[in-house]
């Protein structure tokens, strides 16, 4: 696979894909490598999932640890 795509362009490779099959315009002499392509394809996405999810955690997660002061805490002499 591709190892410069983006999840968008697999999300339409997929569409195109699912289009593809839906109408009957899939070939069967290609349609074993375009399922073999497809689940590649919904690997890559699945993956790209979850690895933004755990961000999406681990940045959650510090922000609760924060200690740093809030911003409204700073007195207005104190910045100049």
């Amino acid at each position: 696979m591709n190892t410069n795509i983006t999840y968008t362009k697999a999300m339409d490779r997929l569409n195109e894909i699912m289009q593809l099959m839906e109408s009957g315009a899939l070939d069967v002499d290609a349609l074993t490598d375009t399922l073999k392509e497809a689940r590649g394809l919904l690997a890559f996405c699945k993956d790209k999932l979850y690895a933004v999810d755990k961000s999406i955690q681990e940045i959650m997660e510090s922000s609760k640890s924060d200690t740093s002061a809030p911003i409204s805490s700073v007195e207005s002499s104190d910045v100049r």
